[in-house]
C-alpha cells in the first residue's frame, strides 16, 4: 500500500515538471511573436512614412513643373526659385517637399531642358531625427506644339460658322481646343474620331446624326471608351506661339543668330534672296553662317531628289523679275554640303554647309527660310532644278521651316498653296520634315481631286482676337464663302503633320451623315510621330512640359 502511495506521487511530480516546461516554451513562443510582431508593426509604421516622403516629393515635383509652365512663354523661361511647401499628410504624420531645378541645358534641336530635383519628408514632429528623406529626380522638356496633330483656340470658322468634328474624320494624334467643340457623333462608327485623347478648357456639345444634345451613354464612336473618358476637360487654357517664337525664324534666317528675335524683321532696299545677309554676287560665298532670306513677295517651287547618287533639295526664288536657284546637296565636300545660288544674270555663289537642318546647339541658321512678304508655293521642277513645273507638286528633301511675319503688327503677309507638297521621305527614319508658318495659310487649288500637304502648319499668334471675333490665323480654301466652296464634290485635303490654328478655317461643305464633302475640300487628317521628337528647325513649342525621365530613392 505504502509503494502504491509513492509510485502515484511520483507521477504527479512528472506532470507537474512537464506542464512547467510547456509554459516555459509557450511563453517563449509568445514572446518570440510578440517581438516579431512589434518589429513588423514598426516596419510598417517605418514604410508608410517613408511612402509619404515619397509622395511628397512627387508632389513637389508636379509643383515646379507647374511653376515651369507658368513661367514660360514660347522660347522666354524664368526658371523658378527653389521652394519648400509644408502639407498637413494624412492627419497623422505632417509631410514636407523642397524642390528646385538644379541643371538647365541650352536649347537643343527646338527644345528646353531642365532637370527638377525634389526631396520629400514626413515624420512626427515634423524635423525630427527619425524623419525619412525620399527624392526624386526629373529630367524634363517643353513639349513642341508639333507634338499635338490639332491644336485650335476657337471652334468657328473664318466666316463665323459651327465647326463639327464628326466621325467621316479620324484624328489618330493629340487635340487640344480651346472650345467649347462641337461633336457629331454617330453611334456605333468605327474608329472613333478621337483616337489619341483630347485636352479641352471647356466641357464639348455633344449632338447625334438628329442633332439631339448630351452626352451618350457609350462614347466608344468618339473617343474609342465608354464614358468618354479620353477627352480630358478643364485646365489653363493653352496659347498659340507669340511674336518672339515668329521672329526668331527671322533672325536665324537672316542673321544666324536668335538674338535679332526682339524687333522687326529687315526690310533691305532691294528685294531678293539674301544669305550671310546679302544678295549673292559670285564673290561673297564662303561658310554658310545663316539661313536663307527673301525680301519680297515670292513665288516658289521646290524639288527633292534622293536616287541614283544624287541627293539633293532644289528651290526655285522668283521674287518679281528676278529669279534665283538654289541646290543644296547633301553629298558634297565629303558629306559637309553645299549650298549653291544661281541669281539673276547667271552668277553663281557657292557656299559651304547646307541650308537644311538645325544644328546643335540652335545657331547657324540651317534650315529657317524666312520671307518678308507673300508666299506662292507653286509646284516642283525639271530634274535639273533650273525650271518650275506647276503641273506636279513640290517635294521636300530636309528639314526647314519656310515662315512669313505673323504677329500683331505685322501679320498681312500669307502663305498660298497651289499644288501639293510633301516630304519626299515620309518613313519614320527620315529627317524630311517641313513647317510653314503663316497668319493664314490658303489653299487655291479648284482642279486636283486631291491635294496633300506633309508640314506642321502654324497660323494666327499669342492673343490674337482676344478684344472681339476675328476671322484670322487658319488654314483655309479661298474658294469658299459662307454657303459653299469651289470645286466640285468629293476632293480631299490630306494632312499628314500637325495643324495649329487660332480659329477653325473653313476648307469645305459636308452632308450630314455623307463621309464626302459636297463642295471645296474634305480634311483628312494623318499625324507624323516625327514631328513630336524631331520637329522642323526653329519651330515654336508650348509652355507645357513632358517629363522624359524619372528616378526616385
Amino acid at each position: 500500500m505504502q509503494k502504491l502511495i509513492e509510485l502515484g506521487r511520483n507521477k504527479r511530480g512528472v506532470a507537474l515538471i512537464t506542464v512547467i516546461l510547456m509554459v516555459v516554451v509557450l511563453l517563449i513562443l509568445a514572446g518570440a511573436l510578440l517581438d516579431s510582431t512589434v518589429s513588423e508593426a514598426h516596419g510598417i509604421g517605418t514604410n508608410g512614412i517613408s511612402n509619404q516622403a515619397l509622395n511628397a516629393a512627387y508632389a513637389g515635383l508636379d509643383d515646379m513643373v507647374l511653376k515651369l509652365e507658368e513661367n514660360t512663354s514660347g522660347t522666354n523661361v524664368g526658371v523658378p526659385a527653389p521652394f519648400t511647401t509644408t502639407m498637413n499628410g494624412d492627419g497623422v504624420y505632417a509631410s514636407q517637399y523642397s524642390v528646385s531645378v538644379i541643371k538647365q541645358w541650352a536649347p537643343s534641336a527646338n527644345f528646353q531642358y531642365f532637370l527638377i530635383q525634389s526631396k520629400g519628408t514626413a515624420g512626427l514632429p515634423l524635423g525630427g531625427p527619425l524623419e525619412p528623406i525620399r527624392t526624386v529626380d526629373a529630367l524634363v522638356r517643353t513639349q513642341p506644339f508639333s507634338s499635338y496633330e490639332m491644336y485650335s483656340i476657337s471652334e468657328v470658322n473664318n466666316f463665323g460658322g459651327t465647326v463639327y468634328y464628326t466621325n467621316a474624320q479620324h484624328f489618330d494624334g493629340a487635340v487640344y481646343s480651346g472650345g467649347p467643340m462641337n461633336v457629331l457623333y454617330t453611334n456605333g462608327a468605327n474608329p472613333p474620331i478621337f483616337g489619341a485623347g483630347v485636352d479641352t478648357a471647356v466641357a464639348p456639345n455633344y449632338v447625334d446624326q438628329n442633332f439631339n444634345p448630351g452626352q451618350p451613354g457609350n462614347c466608344s464612336s468618339i473617343d474609342g471608351t465608354t464614358g468618354c473618358s479620353q477627352v480630358n476637360v478643364g485646365g489653363s487654357p493653352k496659347a498659340l506661339p507669340t511674336f518672339l517664337d515668329n521672329l526668331l525664324v527671322a533672325s536665324e534666317s537672316y542673321y544666324g543668330d536668335a538674338t535679332h528675335n526682339a524687333q522687326n524683321p529687315p526690310s533691305p532696299a532691294t528685294n531678293g534672296l539674301y544669305v550671310n545677309q546679302a544678295l549673292p554676287n559670285g564673290s561673297n560665298g564662303g561658310p554658310l553662317l545663316t539661313g536663307l532670306y527673301v525680301q519680297g513677295d515670292v513665288t516658289i517651287y521646290a524639288q527633292g531628289v534622293n536616287a541614283g547618287g544624287i541627293n539633293k533639295q532644289f528651290y526655285i526664288f522668283q521674287v518679281g523679275a528676278s529669279v534665283y536657284d538654289v541646290a543644296i546637296d547633301f553629298n558634297a565636300n565629303g558629306g559637309i554640303g553645299t549650298t549653291t545660288v544661281t541669281g539673276p544674270g547667271n552668277v553663281i555663289t557657292s557656299y559651304t554647309g547646307i541650308a537644311s537642318g538645325q544644328p546643335a546647339g540652335g545657331s547657324g541658321g540651317n534650315g529657317s527660310i524666312f520671307i518678308n512678304g507673300n508666299v506662292t508655293i507653286a509646284g516642283g521642277t525639271d530634274a535639273t532644278g533650273l525650271i518650275g513645273k506647276s503641273a506636279i507638286g513640290a517635294t521636300v528633301h530636309g528639314s526647314y521651316t519656310i515662315g512669313v511675319p505673323d504677329y500683331i503688327t505685322n501679320h498681312a503677309d500669307s502663305i498660298t498653296l497651289n499644288k501639293s507638297i510633301t516630304d519626299l521621305d515620309a518613313s519614320s527614319s527620315s529627317n524630311d520634315v517641313l513647317a510653314l508658318w503663316a497668319n493664314d495659310i490658303k489653299l487655291s487649288n479648284n482642279a486636283d481631286a486631291a491635294v496633300d500637304v506633309d508640314a506642321l502648319m502654324l497660323t494666327g499668334y499669342y492673343g490674337e482676337c482676344t478684344i472681339a471675333a476675328c476671322n484670322d490665323g487658319t488654314l483655309y480654301n479661298k474658294s469658299c464663302t459662307a454657303s459653299t466652296c469651289g470645286g466640285g464634290a468629293g476632293r480631299t485635303l490630306n494632312i499628314l503633320g500637325s495643324l495649329v490654328e487660332n480659329i477653325r478655317g473653313k476648307l469645305g461643305t459636308a452632308v450630314v451623315g455623307q463621309t464626302s464633302c459636297a463642295t471645296g475640300f474634305c480634311r483628312r487628317m494623318m499625324y507624323d510621330q516625327r514631328l513630336g521628337s524631331r520637329p522642323p528647325p526653329f519651330s515654336p513649342t508650348t509652355n507645357k512640359y513632358q517629363i522624359i525621365a524619372l528616378q526616385y530613392k
